[in-house]
């Protein structure tokens, strides 16, 4: 497996080691910006026509409420979208899409940032559905250029990263200094790679 492969060169000898990001995001389909979204479906060059009526179907989203045993009102929601949706796995993947293009552009800006693996096709992330894999160099510089843009797509997209979720996964041959520096900059937990973490990060890579 892919995950499998790439955890396996957590240990190689590179300046700063090697880091793998597992990224929690809180209520992901929930937290969807709508005008990012209409600009995400812009510019993968969806017609206008076809927008309009897409974020019809999205905005278009009233709520009641069950208070003592009766229905209250109605409330419009300001954002997300609707999970059972046949729709909104689509629209999801779309948004997140710039989240993995970002983060490739950003590598491409500055190849010391990414996860060194000995081959020659470089990979800076994972992705499926809400899940968020990223593979990253472990120097401060480089760990605060990826938050940095992690801060940036929450701030744009609507998503947050649940940070007591998320953790950096780092290779035991990792120092305390590192250790401390990768949570004070990521503001992540920070485990060590064992053979538990390592199936566990293969079955959330599957699953």
């Amino acid at each position: 497996m892919l995950v499998q492969e790439l955890a396996h060169q957590i240990d190689r000898n590179v300046q700063g080691g090697n880091v793998i990001m597992k990224l929690d995001m809180t209520k992901a389909f929930d937290k969807v910006s709508w005008s990012f979204l209409s600009i995400i479906l812009q510019k993968f060059g969806f017609s206008d026509a076809w927008i309009s009526l897409v974020m019809s179907c999205v905005t278009n989203c009233w709520f009641s409420m069950v208070v003592n045993g009766h229905l209250q009102g109605y409330f419009r929601s300001e954002q997300g979208v609707r999970q059972g949706d046949p729709l909104s796995p689509s629209l999801f993947i779309l948004a997140q899409a710039y989240l993995i293009r970002g983060q490739e552009h950003l590598y491409q800006q500055f190849p010391s940032l990414r996860y060194k693996t000995g081959c020659s096709l470089p990979i800076s992330s994972l992705s499926f559905a809400d899940d968020t894999i990223l593979f990253c160099n472990g120097r401060k510089e480089s760990i605060e250029k990826v938050i940095s843009f992690l801060d940036h797509f929450q701030a744009v997209s609507g998503q947050l990263i649940n940070q007591s979720k998320s953790s950096c996964i780092v290779s035991k041959k990792a120092s305390q200094s590192r250790k401390h520096i990768i949570v004070r900059v990521a503001r992540f937990r920070v485990i060590y790679l064992s053979p538990i973490s390592a199936c566990q990060l293969v079955k959330e890579g599957i699953n």
